[in-house]
């Protein structure tokens, strides 16, 4: 424990590359929570059935950002690995395979929810009033989830190469614009109209949109040279060996998330049996209860990144190195 903390010049260069990453990352992450605690505390004041239906359909969404996450966190382990091999071509293949991955998924989540949201929302909640609120919201907000999945490769990625600022900085500008949109829509302020549940979910639409224009801005036309930015050459030189390849080490990452997420959700299945007002209570505990476990997690995601990072340059008595001393900060954090 005393050489975690020694300031010998291996801990210096590992704790300047920790909090590079994990800074932003963590930022990062705490937008993201915020979100869904700013539209919970905005939407509170229409009543606990408006809160309700959005916790119903943040369910749904769950599901949908953890899957995701397993497909993201599978390519962030080959972004990281390629980086420090320095394969640029590699880099470009995985981006371009993971774009095409999350948005095939995020039809699987889309085409059910636009087609049957009525079923969904039943498992979760049969109140009346919940259903039809929930519709409404669901039917706009499911629009974003091709641009959450495009955006998320991109910032994944770009963590993986050890730019996380990209993603902090999209995400803030996406927050920004979500909490005056969701102002001026749910209320009927600023001039525009009063859409109650509607308006939350067009706001969070309208704001996903900023994001993904402000990534992939950056991506194709600020940064020409940037190294995420793939072309239609870099998918077709995709072959059946490097797909089996990144199949079968992101799979495991891909079922694990999928279903952890599946758990928890379960429990919001029998929160519903309990009412309205429990489906409420838990969607705002769970909202602020995702606060307490960030610094964990984002360090868990600096790890990945930089051992990612260390076996790609096959330093490996590093990359040992570095997991000894993760496993112990994990444990104090």
């Amino acid at each position: 424990m005393q050489g975690l903390f020694s300031l010998n010049d291996d801990n210096k260069r590992f704790y300047k590359i920790l909090i590079s990453l994990c800074i932003p990352i963590i930022i990062q992450n705490l937008i993201s929570s915020s979100v869904n605690v700013i539209d919970t505390v905005m939407i509170s004041s229409l009543g606990e059935t408006s809160v309700a239906s959005i916790g119903v359909a943040n369910q749904f969404f769950f599901l949908f950002n953890m899957a995701l996450a397993g497909v993201t966190g599978g390519a962030g382990v080959f972004i990281s690995q390629f980086f420090g091999k320095k394969d640029i071509s590699n880099i470009k293949k995985v981006t371009g395979l993971s774009v095409l991955i999350a948005i095939i998924l995020s039809f699987v989540f889309l085409v059910p929810a636009l087609v049957t949201p009525s079923w969904i929302i039943n498992v979760f909640s049969r109140d009346p009033e919940v259903v039809r609120l929930c519709t409404e919201y669901f039917s706009i907000v499911v629009l974003c989830y091709p641009l959450i999945a495009i955006s998320t490769v991109f910032s994944t990625g770009s963590r993986g190469v050890r730019n996380p600022k990209l993603g902090m900085i999209c995400s803030a500008c996406a927050l920004i614009a979500n909490v005056i949109l969701n102002y001026g829509l749910i209320f009927g302020k600023l001039g525009l109209p009063m859409l109650g549940v509607r308006g939350a979910a067009l706001a969070t639409v309208i704001a996903r949109i900023i994001e993904i224009t402000l990534i992939v801005g950056y991506v194709y036309f600020i940064k020409k040279d940037y190294i995420l930015k793939f072309k239609i050459k870099d998918i077709r030189a995709i072959n059946m060996t490097f797909i089996k390849s990144f199949y079968s080490k992101s799979m495991p990452i891909f079922l694990n998330d999928t279903a952890w997420a599946f758990g928890t959700v379960l429990y919001s299945v029998a929160y519903s049996h309990a009412g309205t007002s429990a489906i409420a209570a838990s969607q705002i505990a769970s909202s602020t209860g995702n606060f307490f476990i960030i610094t964990s997690v984002c360090i868990a995601t600096g790890a990945s990144i930089m051992l990612g990072n260390e076996l790609g340059a096959d330093h490996i008595d590093r990359a040992i190195s570095y997991a000894k001393k993760f496993s112990a900060l994990v444990c104090i954090a």
